[in-house]
């Protein structure tokens, strides 16, 4: 299916009518009323590109919850009829730990730019492995960053000297880079 054949067929529930719908990157949420009930649930579609042109989707609903945190809050505001109080004070959680760490970036990368340094974070790593795995041939433990754009982070990768834009869901800590130098050298006194 085309991306834009995809993106419609996601409109349409037989007995039901869409309130809302938000995109985060490959992500639709979208709330729905039931028709005959009036209940409210909400719907996340991830969007899967396989080929060129070839897009797929799966559909997720809040008593399976999606394994997506990024849900928007106006969803939930939307969405009143709560299937899954779990799930939710996970995204609300989730959104927390993101606004801490985000103004933690901004003002570390404020602090470095006056001082002329670097702001390094270190990069949660997947499956209990040591780094963090880009892609298939990518493996990263940090990255030096060069620019903060809600909700990501673009830094340079001194293993392959690439930009790389990383979500702050996958960073795992964040510091000014000779900070910490000097913290490790007063440990090893």
């Amino acid at each position: 299916m085309k991306y834009k054949q995809v993106r419609e067929e996601i409109k349409y529930k037989e007995g039901c009518t869409r309130i809302y719908t938000r995109y985060v990157g490959n992500i639709v949420w979208s709330v729905w009323e039931n028709d005959e009930t009036k209940r409210t649930f909400l719907l996340c579609h991830r969007l899967i590109q396989s080929g060129y042109d070839d897009w797929s989707y799966i559909e997720e609903n809040e008593k399976d919850p999606p394994l997506e945190v990024n849900c928007p809050k106006t969803i939930f505001k939307k969405a009143p009829d709560v299937l899954n109080e779990i799930w939710r004070e996970k995204v609300l959680n989730s959104r927390k730990k993101t606004l801490k760490l985000y103004g933690k970036i901004i003002k570390l990368f404020k602090k470095a730019k006056k001082e002329k340094k670097t702001v390094r974070v270190l990069l949660r790593a997947k499956d209990g492995s040591a780094v963090y795995r880009k892609n298939e041939d990518t493996l990263c433990r940090f990255l030096d960053v060069v620019k903060i754009l809600h909700p990501k982070v673009i830094g340079i990768s001194y293993e392959d000297g690439r930009l790389y834009s990383i979500p702050f869901s996958k960073i795992e800590d964040v510091f000014i880079l000779e900070d910490k130098e000097n913290e490790y050298e007063e440990k090893e006194m």
